[in-house]
């Protein structure tokens, strides 16, 4: 072999080489370049699940809120209408036993349409007014 075809061989070689390593290079790059892309999506996405989860137990925090005072109200309203309920037993003239307040804490009128009894001792508080009008009685009892 002559100096010449050994240059042309080592040349030639050389070439192919370069060649795979570019094609090489080439495709490393692209690689990196969608790795890198694929990576700044998740933290986006990523990001944006968190901002979703995190809106998520807020609003469920709230809605646990709501669901306690909605609870307390009810509670509060079902132990309101079992106190009028038993009132209104009390006050039924059907009822054998009646009951009233010890203390008359509002300006009350009987009308000369009615007249009113109250079981005593009754105390009117400072500043109520207790109007019976003619033809109306008010006994205590």
């Amino acid at each position: 072999m002559t100096l010449e075809s050994e240059v042309a061989a080592l040349t030639t070689a050389t070439t192919s080489l370069l060649t795979a390593v570019n094609v090489s290079k080439a495709t490393l790059d692209s690689s990196v370049s969608t790795a890198t892309t694929s990576a700044a999506l998740a933290t986006t996405n990523g990001q944006a699940q968190v901002t979703s989860a995190a809106a998520q137990v807020t609003l469920a925090v709230a809605q646990a809120q709501a669901a306690a005072a909605s609870a307390a109200l009810t509670a509060g309203v079902v132990a309101a209408a079992q106190g009028y309920a038993s009132q209104a037993q009390a006050t039924n003239p059907d009822s054998p036993i009646h009951t009233n307040p010890r203390s008359i804490t509002a300006d009350f009128t009987l009308t000369s349409a009615y007249n009113g009894w109250s079981a005593g001792p009754i105390t009117i508080s400072p500043g109520v007014t207790l109007t019976v009008a003619d033809n109306a009685s008010m006994s205590i009892i």
